[in-house]
């Protein structure tokens, strides 16, 4: 959840003695400012090369099909690599992926577009992941992913608002000059935060032995059980998922059609501002 409580209790606790994980966090606000304007732009270039919104949905849902396969691949090929490997090739595949979108004037090339989308998007979270478990205390490991919460639900809460305004100037070269703005900060945000960290670490919390493959059939075996043990959680996140999901696609493509463009601005900004603020309630 990416409520501002998290952020409040972490600035209470530790203030700003993490330089590190406030750089990343930072460079997330930004990365996921440009994630969150390609996100919005996506439909809109889609439709506007004439497929039906049906087509749409079915092009936009392959980021999704891409990106599951690729977290088998992971698992079982790249076990190994680091955060830093993973944020590198993050930013490679975004600094590429706007102009592939944009460029796209058929089915084959929107779906490859989508694919490199799924694939950078698991990118970010296993980096993500990975930070925070070799650069975090394990007793501040659980309100440092709250900072970074916070950080990121900013980033997509602001995002359509600034492209709902980008949207009326044009749809041509001023989304790719503010995506490749927000893109260019992110990396400067994450190199500054490799430089803050001076060969700093955390011993790890655990050991792991040596790592043996697994077949596919043991690993879906034991994805099999983990869902047994959480069915009821793991429902509930896709029922949240294809909301959420619902918003991000149709959203974009009703705000063509408001008069007002501040109204039409506030469409998606109003559907992520609740969840900055649940947090509040269990404070109460």
């Amino acid at each position: 959840m990416h409520s501002v409580h998290h952020a409040h209790n972490y600035f209470r606790s530790y203030g700003f003695a993490n330089k590190p994980l406030i750089l990343f966090a930072s460079f997330l606000f930004f990365w996921t400012l440009f994630d969150g304007m390609v996100s919005f732009f996506t439909p809109i270039l889609i439709t506007q090369k004439g497929f039906s919104v049906f087509t749409m949905g079915l092009i936009y849902s392959t980021s999704s099909i891409f990106g599951a396969l690729f977290d088998i691949l992971i698992s079982k090929f790249f076990s190994n690599v680091t955060y830093k490997r993973f944020i590198y090739a993050l930013l490679l595949l975004s600094f590429g992926f706007p102009l592939l979108l944009f460029n796209a004037y058929n089915a084959f090339l929107f779906i490859v577009a989508m694919a490199v989308w799924g694939i950078y998007y698991d990118l970010k979270m296993f980096g993500k992941f990975d930070f925070v478990a070799k650069k975090v205390g394990e007793s501040e490991r659980t309100s440092s992913f709250g900072l970074i919460n916070v950080f990121e639900g900013l980033g997509y809460l602001i995002a359509p608002f600034i492209a709902s305004f980008v949207l009326v100037l044009s749809i041509s070269w001023y989304p790719l000059a503010f995506n490749y703005f927000f893109l260019s900060l992110a990396s400067l945000l994450f190199f500054a935060s490799l430089i803050s960290l001076k060969g700093k670490g955390v011993k790890p919390s655990f050991t792991s032995k040596e790592n043996k493959s697994r077949s596919f059939t043991k690993e879906f075996a034991s994805w099999y059980k983990v869902f047994k043990k959480i069915k009821p959680l793991l429902i509930l996140s896709l029922l949240l998922t294809i909301l959420d999901a619902f918003y991000w696609t149709v959203g974009p493509l009703v705000i063509e059609h408001f008069n007002n463009v501040l109204l039409g601005s506030l469409f998606l900004t109003c559907y992520m501002l609740p969840g900055l603020f649940t947090g509040f309630l269990w404070a109460i």
